[in-house]
Formats: structure tokens, C-alpha cells, sequence
């Protein structure tokens, strides 16, 4: 066999031009082997999976900051609520007698705030303000860093002293 044919062969697949001889071929004996059968478990409940796995999402603080932060505030909101209902619960006990209506007033802070005069001078006007707001941020937990809360935070702040200058 020439290098040609056998490159031929090697390439192309071609038997070489020349017989080759000496060439020995064994009979390989190929044994089928059949697959098992299948065999179906039965199926399993999925609504017992499905509840355990809503249990465990819902107890769970969710990582996203902003969902996290929600979250918590929901609760916060709810142990609140909670706590009111029952405060109020023991003090609406029933009562031979309705009470007389009682007019709602301001807290003291309010009234005294609200009866003095804002000065005209600019300057004094603006130190006035300054010192209320000061007061009113006082009362409150500290301000946020998170962007977004803070709005919220400057908001009541400003609410709270537009209530107190009209």
C-alpha cells in the first residue's frame, strides 16, 4: 500500500487500490440486553408540600433592602394596631350610663405655641421657625439615612409645623 492510499483511506474512507492481504477479521458477537421495565411510584400529595413551603416564605424577612423594609414597618404596624385594640377593649366596659361627651383640646404645647406671635423681622421670623422645628424633631426617633424614609421623615416634620403656625 502506497502512502497515498493510505492517506486516501484515512480521509476519505477508500479502500486502498490494492488488496491488502494478511489481513485478519474476528466476528464480534453483540448481546442485546433489554431494558427493565419501568416502574411508577405513586403519586405524592402535593398540597402538604406546597402548604409547608408557603409557611416557611411567609415567616421569612425578605433580603431586598426596600422589601425588608416594608416588611418591617407592616409589622411594626400591626403589633401597634394590636396593642391600641387592647388598650381599648378594657376601657369600653359597659356602663349604666353614657358618659357626657367630652370635647377634644389640644395638648398644652400646642395651645401655647399657637398663642404666641411669629415675628415680622425676617431674621427673628426664620429663628423662630428653626426653633420649632427643633422642638418637633426632638420629639421624634431619629432621622433616617435611606433616602426615601427621610422624605417621609422632613414631610411630618413639616406637617406637624404647619399645624402649629395656623
Amino acid at each position: 500500500m502506497s502512502l497515498l492510499d493510505t492517506i486516501k483511506s484515512l480521509f476519505f474512507g477508500e479502500k486502498s487500490e490494492k488488496p491488502v492481504e494478511n489481513i485478519k477479521t474476528e466476528e464480534v458477537s453483540v448481546e442485546v440486553i433489554e431494558p427493565s421495565p419501568i416502574v411508577k411510584q405513586p403519586p405524592q400529595p402535593v398540597t402538604a408540600q406546597v402548604k409547608e413551603q408557603k409557611d416557611t416564605v411567609v415567616s421569612e424577612v425578605p433580603e431586598d433592602s426596600t422589601l425588608r423594609r416594608h416588611y418591617l414597618a407592616n409589622l411594626e404596624a400591626q403589633q401597634q394596631a394590636e396593642k391600641t385594640v387592647k388598650e381599648e377593649i378594657p376601657a369600653q366596659k359597659p356602663q349604666e350610663s353614657a358618659p357626657p361627651p367630652v370635647a377634644v383640646t389640644k395638648p398644652k404645647t400646642i395651645e401655647t405655641i399657637s398663642s404666641l406671635q411669629i415675628p415680622e423681622d425676617s431674621t427673628l421670623k426664620r429663628h423662630f421657625i428653626s426653633a420649632l422645628k427643633a422642638d418637633i424633631e426632638a420629639k421624634m426617633p431619629a432621622r433616617p439615612k435611606d433616602s426615601a424614609l427621610r422624605r417621609h421623615y422632613d414631610a411630618a416634620v413639616e406637617a406637624e409645623l404647619e399645624t402649629l403656625l395656623d
